[in-house]
């Protein structure tokens, strides 16, 4: 097993039976990942900066559909990206712009 984890958040009122611990995932050989997001402040002189400064995020030329998740995942892997690997869960020509 090769498993990762990004734990990006908490979630409240979830029964703690439910919710996996880290010891559930480290026994699993899974690695666990906790992105520590930064001050508040910090994120909102960021989103002003690339709200006036107009800077988008770089998108890869192509754009997988939610049945090719599994191949955009190994494209993705395979690092012949540039950019964001996307994956379409709406079919929505408003999403390529």
């Amino acid at each position: 097993m090769d498993g990762l984890i990004v734990l990006a958040s908490m979630r409240a009122g979830v029964n703690p039976a439910q919710e996996a611990t880290v010891t559930d995932m480290l026994s699993h050989f899974c690695t666990l990942r906790i992105p520590h997001p930064g001050r508040r402040w910090q994120l909102m002189e960021m989103s002003r900066a690339v709200e006036t400064h107009n800077i988008k995020p770089a998108i890869d030329d192509r754009v997988f559909n939610f049945q090719e998740a599994r191949e955009a995942v190994e494209y993705f892997e395979s690092m012949k990206h540039f950019g964001k690997v996307c994956i379409q869960i709406v079919k929505d020509e408003a999403c390529r712009s």
